[in-house]
């Protein structure tokens, strides 16, 4: 199973975001230059998908995702949709969000049967709005429909959210909307080649380290893991936390376990991060999902490279490590040789 760090998950509520602090206004002023202004209809081609905006529409299309709206949208960050929570959708506005998905070729591999091949134009009826987003009750609240759709066309997977101000959406919005679904154009083909490495743990007497490998690059991003331990390691490349692992930690025992990752629906987590990490700089959890025994978690997350996230932990065999361990995790993580993916959009 292909997982993402928690972390990243927990950033699934601003795929449809219903909060905001910021005016309208003020978002206009800080979009600057529009990615996509009214006297330019066309967004691509690029990475093999073009659409077209109706009047009164804005929109940008970046690496595995497009996003279009009735009010301008945020300028492209490096990665991600990074303010695609904002501004809110209000009145008779519209907001669609359309992601490209990963191939079949994960582990295990993607339910093609969850993306029925498109057949005609795509578009979205009445009825396929609802009040809630699917991820906040606080949508609930807001009185807007709410809107997902997955499927296939040339041999890519799509899945598309929208969001429109009223609940039922108003003729012209959906109207609007269609009329952008529609003009979607995809050629098939394979529009991100590559491969990105995994960090390496060095070697060290007393320790088992390892790697998921290389994974290929996708539309959606890329997620590689690593770990080293005092024990053999026990566990899946994704497996977090490395439950067989800690069950069989000896009290003297460490794990450390990294993951990086790069994702077209969420933005990099704050701070930026730079190596070497230091243990100081470490959350220390001691009650965390899952736990194994009474044993702590200690918890690092962040950006590197600009658009990477960095998620790293580091687990003890006992609840009160001693010197000695906190030095001979420290000497791991100052071993610790990060990858180097390049940027996240490719000149496509």
């Amino acid at each position: 199973m292909r997982l993402l760090p928690l972390s990243a998950a927990a950033l699934a509520l601003l795929v449809l975001g219903c909060g905001g602090e910021r005016t309208r206004e003020r978002d206009r002023d800080q979009a600057g230059t529009e990615p996509t202004a009214l006297g330019q209809r066309e967004l691509g081609p690029r990475y093999g998908v073009s659409v077209s905006l109706p009047e009164g529409w804005y929109g940008r299309l970046s690496r595995g995702a497009i996003v279009a709206a009735t009010f301008p949208v945020p300028p492209e960050g490096s990665v991600g949709l990074r303010e695609m929570a904002f501004p809110q959708v209000e009145g008779d506005d519209v907001r669609a969000l359309l992601f490209e998905a990963a191939p079949e070729n994960r582990s295990p591999p993607t339910d093609l049967g969850e993306f029925p091949t498109l057949v005609g134009s795509l578009r979205l009826d009445v009825g396929d709005f609802g009040a809630s987003d699917g991820n906040s009750d606080d949508s609930l609240q807001t009185g807007h429909g709410f809107a997902r759709k997955t499927f296939q066309v040339s041999g890519r997977l799509f899945v598309l959210f929208a969001e429109t101000g009223s609940l039922p959406p108003a003729s012209a919005a959906l109207a609007g909307l269609n009329q952008l679904l529609g003009s979607l154009a995809v050629e098939p083909g394979d529009f991100y080649p590559g491969t990105v490495e995994s960090a390496r743990f060095s070697e060290r007497p007393g320790w088992d380290v390892g790697a998921s490998g290389p994974d290929e690059v996708d539309a959606d991003g890329e997620f590689t893991t690593s770990w080293a331990a005092t024990i053999p390691y026990a566990d899946e490349w994704n497996a977090l936390p490395p439950f067989r692992t800690l069950e069989r930690l000896p009290r003297e025992g460490i794990v450390v376990w990294l993951g990086l990752s790069r994702t077209n629906r969420f933005p990099p987590p704050k701070p930026a991060r730079k190596p070497a990490f230091r243990l100081e700089d470490f959350e220390r959890v001691d009650l965390w999902e899952g736990q194994v025994r009474d044993l702590p978690e200690y918890r690092l997350w962040g950006t590197v490279e600009e658009d990477t996230h960095l998620d790293l932990r580091i687990y003890f065999g006992r609840s009160d490590p001693t010197r000695a361990m906190f030095a001979e995790a420290q000497a791991m993580l100052d071993g610790l040789e990060l990858p180097d993916w390049g940027p996240w959009e490719l000149e496509r």
